[in-house]
Formats: structure tokens, sequence, C-alpha cells
């Protein structure tokens, strides 16, 4: 059997404790200020996510892919500009871009809100309904401690949340490196430059600085692969034969 790390040796047990609290906190600040300078509905679908979730909340239920974005979040749709693919999505709901602009869709292009009229206000599918329900009732759940109307700071929170569980994501792959990983092969060094350049990443930390399911899939797949580990771990430690042949080795 190769060599591996132990968590044994005091002292470099709280040299790899002493890291990953450092990781964590430096995606969490760095993930904050990111998600603290984003404008509203910049991530990827953040307004689709919201509805979701809201439709879960003032439903109890979660909605088909032919629901419509829950009418009570227009005005806020309405109040706040958005990136121009997000606002291409909502013409009729009069919803604009960064620029104050409004997609006209019989033109193909952006014009002031003054230079067309919006009759009937009409709002997008949620099509991100699509989606496993879990991530939704979880959002929608944030919100009961607060007001009903209180997006901004609901979509606030949602984000932090989702930087927070980034964080713990790559805290427990330090730990799954380190429980693989053969020393003459893969040194410590090695293990925390990989995930410094993991939290460093700016496609990682823009996507977890912003209301989406991405980052709960991911905490979930790293905590289980970790579980997987420690239990393979223990399993090995304890020496019995009827035990590692279950796992398919051999004495």
């Amino acid at each position: 059997m190769s060599e591996r790390t132990s968590f044994v040796d005091k002292e470099s047990s709280l040299a790899l404790h002493g890291f990953a609290i450092a990781l964590f906190l430096f995606v969490v600040v760095r993930g904050s200020v990111l998600s603290f300078l984003l404008p509203p509905f910049e991530g990827w679908d953040e307004y689709q996510h919201l509805a979701t979730a809201e439709y879960v909340y003032l439903n109890n239920k979660f909605p088909s892919i032919e629901a419509m974005v829950p009418k009570p979040m227009w005005d806020y749709l309405r109040s706040t500009g958005h990136p121009d693919e997000s606002a291409k999505q909502l013409p009729e709901l009069g919803v604009r871009n960064y620029r104050g602009e409004v997609w006209n869709q019989a033109m193909s292009a952006w014009v002031l809100p003054s230079e067309i009229e919006t009759k009937d206000l009409k709002a997008q599918r949620l099509y991100q309904a699509q989606q496993g329900p879990l991530y939704y009732y979880l959002l929608a759940y944030l919100k009961r401690g607060l007001s009903p109307i209180a997006y901004q700071p609901w979509a606030d929170t949602a984000r932090f949340v989702n930087v927070a569980l980034y964080g713990l994501s790559l805290v427990m792959w330090v730990y799954i490196l380190t429980l693989t990983s053969n020393r003459r092969r893969y040194s410590t060094n090695n293990i925390r430059m990989s995930m410094v350049l993991a939290a460093l990443c700016p496609l990682a930390i823009y996507n977890a600085a912003r209301v989406g399911n991405d980052v709960l899939a991911i905490f979930f797949a790293s905590s289980a692969i970790l579980l997987y580990y420690l239990l393979l771990r223990a399993i090995i430690d304890s020496k019995s034969e009827i035990q590692w042949k279950i796992i398919g080795g051999s004495c």
C-alpha cells in the first residue's frame, strides 16, 4: 500500500487546518467583494433563479416550465437595469438594460422607453424550472426571514451563501487531495498551490458570486467524495480482512 499523508502528526495537522481556514476566508472575502460589485442580475440567469424560488415561496410548490415569472416580482425587475441578454428576455415587461434602453422585438434594436409603448405587461416563462427543485426550496426558505418585497437583500444573501458554500467546497478538496495523495508524487505544496489557483480562478469565483444552483451541486458532490474517502480510509485503517475484500482489495 502506498504511503499516504497522515492526519496524526500534530504539526502537519495544524498546518493543514490553518491553510484550509485561510483558504476559506480568502474565498469568502474575495467572493463577497465581487458579489457586492456585481450589478443586480449580472450573473447568468439570476433573475430566473430568483423568480423560480419566488414561485416556490408564493405557492409552496415547484413550478412547471410553463409557469411565468411571478407578478409580485415585476416591479422589482422593472426598477433596475439588466444585462442585455436578460433585458432581451423581458421586453414585454418593459425591462431596461444598464443603458436605460428597452429591447424592441419588432425592430430588433434597443430603443428608449419613450419610443416604445408597453400595453399589456407580460413576463417570461420560468425556464429554470427544468432544474432540480432542492436549490429553489432552500432559496425560498431563505426569504422567510425577510420582507416579501425585499428582493435585493434576498439576492445579496443568496450570493453570500453561494460564496460560502464554494469556499467550503474548496476546503473539502484540500482534505480530499491530502487523503488521496502520495507524498513522493504530490507534495503538500502542490496541493496548496492547486487550491490557491482554484480560489484565484476568475470564472469560478464569478460563478460562485451569483444566484444560481451550480455551487450547491459542487458542494454536495465535494461532500460525497470526501465522505467516500473518509469511509475508505477508515476501512483500510481498520485492517479488517473482510471489509478490505468488500471494496475489492487484497490482503
